[in-house]
């Protein structure tokens, strides 16, 4: 099996499909649990959709994405705008329509549902108007066709299995594209690489000055957040568990942005008021530096320890058009670009007092956002607190801008391990002092806490099947934050019939339902340790 396919399914979680082509026919891979000895099989799904389904059934976004009402009427508003031809090189008036990133092809449909507008223009086109449209899944290229070819539109798309990066420029004399559409767009606005796309079609020519891209511009709103919102409890790794000491945390981390609902924090969360903080155009090549940091001067509007930063988007698709991010402005609840909060390093978070002004420098790269918050600078004046925006210092637009590292464990295990009642049902894991200990799960928890607090003399061996990454953690906090050398235990990666092997015999059997590549499916991982206790 090819290299790369290898690579992609040893890094590949139980929530997310493989799909690669062999022997030029598309396979879509999806993982199931191994019933006989615990851990992840990878099957093919034979039915003749199974490969859409598949790939539809790991966006989740999807649907609350296609019924956002808003963000579809201000594209096809958007469009209905930047809707003009183009004169080629030779002189010959054309349109073309260049979608990055299909998926369902609806953005693509919207430009095509134009094309009679050109065809009664009194100055007639050279050529029939065209959209091509750049999926870099074959699965969901292959889903837009089919739903363009039930809206009767197949005539004026093209569809093509490609990533955007391969699309070469139009030829000299040939005609450039009128129109760019695409919606490369996540919660924190750059996940899903806006940035970098835009960079190259625009750095290679592929997009000519005079295209019309949608959307053409966002820019970036802001809060800070105080430690009454419980936030630290989503990356402060406690340091003991049941008694064992883990290993510290690095204070300069922070875990990965999530999602959030800011409709259920009070008022009284909040340390500022509303603020804006970076822009972004999408229309020429020079406004697309690998980093950038932005620096804003805000009076505090409340007091208290400022441990995160709420932030959310608007969105310019073009002029006169704005999708609105706000929170509350679709509702109590938004399924779809969701605000999003980020949470401080423990080394970066600061104390704040109402009506003091506090700078939040407010950075990015190609792919995330991150904050900085600095307090002592000082009250203001007596009044109702209000946002000073500074610009960007022209120095800052670099490329050496670098986010805080994550941490060692993700945030979910993080809650997990910050979690009272699961430590009391674990710390209450006792097995006979004389037993010999197999732990059967990614954490070595259980295999930990029997041979560090209840005092098991006999051999302890923890298996992880995961990542390297996992077990070398395990190591580290047995034997230098614990004591616990090798010959008390031992932890192994791997399957358990590949490095234990059948002639082990061990006293009792134990494992915390906790699988990295499973994580965030309890019931997953639940069946999983019993298929691998059934297995050993």
């Amino acid at each position: 099996m090819d290299a790369n396919v290898v690579e992609a399914i040893s890094t590949a979680s139980a929530s997310t499909v493989v799909s690669f082509t062999l022997e030029s026919t598309p396979i879509t891979l999806f993982a199931s649990l191994d019933s006989d000895n615990g851990g992840l099989r990878w099957l093919q799904d034979t039915r003749a959709d199974g490969a859409i389904l598949r790939h539809v059934h790991t966006k989740k976004w999807l649907v609350p994405m296609l019924n956002d009402a808003a963000r579809n009427e201000c594209y096809a508003e958007a469009i209905r705008r930047s809707f003009r031809p183009t004169q080629a090189g030779d002189g010959r008036r054309t349109f073309a329509a260049l979608d990055v990133g299909t998926g369902t092809g609806l953005l693509a449909m919207l430009v095509a549902s134009r094309f009679e507008e050109v065809a009664a223009d009194p100055s007639p086109l050279d050529g029939p108007p065209q959209v091509l449209s750049v999926e870099m899944e074959e699965p969901m290229a292959e889903l837009a066709r089919r739903i363009i070819e039930c809206n009767g539109l197949q005539q004026r798309i093209k569809v093509t299995a490609l990533h955007s990066t391969s699309l070469p420029p139009p030829p000299p004399n040939a005609a450039a594209y009128s129109i760019c559409t695409s919606e490369l767009l996540d919660y924190q606005l750059v996940g899903e690489g806006i940035i970098p796309t835009l960079r190259d079609l625009h750095s290679r020519g592929v997009l000519s000055p005079s295209a019309a891209v949608v959307p053409s511009s966002a820019r970036i709103h802001a809060r800070v957040l105080s430690s009454t919102t419980g936030f630290k409890d989503y990356c402060d790794s406690p340091s003991s568990y049941g008694g064992l000491k883990l290993p510290p945390d690095d204070q300069d981390s922070s875990p990965p942005i999530v999602a959030f609902q800011p409709t259920l924090l009070p008022e009284s969360s909040y340390l500022t008021p509303a603020f804006s903080t970076l822009d972004f155009s999408f229309t020429s090549s020079s406004a697309f530096p690998s980093s950038r940091r932005s620096r804003s001067k805000v009076v505090a509007s409340g007091g208290g320890e400022a441990v995160a930063v709420l932030f959310w988007w608007t969105l310019g698709l073009a002029d006169g058009v704005e999708y609105d991010g706000r929170p509350g402005a679709r509702g109590r609840f938004q399924d779809h670009w969701p605000a999003s909060v980020y949470v401080l390093p423990r080394s970066g978070r600061a104390a704040v007092a109402r009506g003091e002004e506090i700078e939040v420098a407010s950075a990015h790269d190609d792919g995330t956002v991150w904050f900085e918050v600095k307090a002592g600078g000082g009250r203001e004046d007596e009044g109702e607190p209000s946002p000073k925006r500074s610009k960007p210092d022209p120095d800052e637009r670099t490329d050496d801008v670098s986010r805080p590292p994550f941490p060692a464990l993700t945030s979910t295990r993080i809650r997990q391990l910050s979690s009272p009642a699961r430590a009391a049902f674990f710390g209450s894991f006792s097995p006979p002092p004389s037993s010999s200990v197999l732990d059967l799960s990614d954490s070595s928890l259980c295999g930990l806490l029997a041979c560090g607090v209840r005092g098991v003399v006999g051999p302890v061996t923890c298996v992880h099947s995961s990542s390297l990454s996992s077990a070398r953690r395990a190591g580290l906090t047995a034997q230098v934050h614990n004591g616990l050398g090798p010959e008390r235990l031992r932890v192994l990666h791997g399957r358990y019939e590949e490095v234990v092997g059948e002639a082990a015999r061990v006293g009792v059997v134990c494992g915390e339902p906790y699988y990295e590549k499973m994580e965030d499916n309890l019931v997953m991982s639940a069946l999983n340790l019993h298929y691998a206790v059934g297995g050993a």
